[in-house]
């Protein structure tokens, strides 16, 4: 079983809902050339949230934690919006009570940027139970490392500057070029429309 003490030694430490110290790029430099080469494509693919089809026997584990959770977001919703088309849950390995209870729980929030913080919470906490607390350089270790830096930048970009941005950016591709112009462009103070004080 491979063990990285210095990588995981020297990366730094990721807490939920703070801004990552490093990206991905850095990350996957930093691990290229220590990782042996299966390892480094399965955190590669679960930094790009390929947990679904990545080979790596970590992503294997995680794999029916992440789709038992996804199942339950999706029934929920469903179930908020009865007009729309029954929901089908994806099959997967197991069941935990726990994780559903908790789920139910995150999604009960009316806020939706708090329950997508409540939501990678409960992820942070399965994959901690996935690793164990006894193996830090394992890895295992090294895999939850790479799922956690993606959460993380993902809640990064959920800043309300950066959702601005996105959505300035997507009307304006929605619209034709010369309305998106006269949208973003400011109106002149009433007293100026008209020419009067």
């Amino acid at each position: 079983m491979r063990e990285y003490f210095y990588f995981m030694a020297s990366l730094p430490t990721l807490t939920p809902g703070e801004p990552p110290a490093l990206d991905a790029a850095e990350f996957l430099r930093r691990a290229t050339g220590v990782l042996a080469p299966d390892d480094l494509a399965g955190a590669a693919d679960l930094l790009a949230g390929r947990w679904d089809s990545a080979p790596h026997p970590f992503a294997r584990r995680w794999r029916p934690l992440e789709t038992q959770l996804r199942n339950a977001i999706a029934r929920t919703r469903t179930a908020q919006r009865p007009a729309e088309t029954a929901f089908t849950p994806h099959p997967h390995e197991g069941f935990d009570a726990a994780l559903e209870r908790e789920a139910a729980e995150a999604l009960q929030r009316k806020n939706p940027l708090e329950r997508e913080q409540a939501l990678d919470r409960l992820r942070w906490r399965l994959v901690d139970e996935l690793v164990g607390v006894e193996r830090p350089f394992s890895v295992e270790a090294v895999m939850a490392y790479a799922l956690r830096l993606g959460w993380a930048a993902r809640q990064a970009a959920w800043q309300p500057a950066a959702g601005r941005e996105q959505f300035t950016a997507a009307r304006d591709a929605a619209l034709p070029p010369d309305f998106a112009a006269a949208v973003g462009a400011e109106s002149p103070p009433p007293a100026e429309q008209d020419g009067t004080v």
